[in-house]
């Protein structure tokens, strides 16, 4: 998932969303499901659309402000690279 590897960070994504394995936090879900749909490849559709609503299935439980931090983070992530 470090690595920018979209199916992997689907798959963290949905464990942060689970807390599976490694601590809930909605927050890195967030971002985590925005960074697979943002990078997914033009041939992973299925993927980028799963990303999209995972993100707004965990985003509804969480306030603005912590949707807002996640978009910032993502954010953040994709311009160092």
């Amino acid at each position: 998932a470090g690595q920018g590897l979209p199916v992997a960070q689907f798959s963290l994504g949905a464990l942060h969303a689970r807390g599976e394995g490694v601590a809930r936090d909605p927050v890195q879900a967030c971002v985590l499901f925005i960074l697979t749909a943002t990078r997914s490849p033009g041939d992973q559709v299925r993927l980028r659309r799963m990303a999209l609503r995972n993100r707004a299935a965990v985003a509804a439980q969480l306030p603005p402000a912590q949707v807002a931090h996640a978009e910032q983070r993502a954010r953040a992530w994709l311009a160092r690279g």
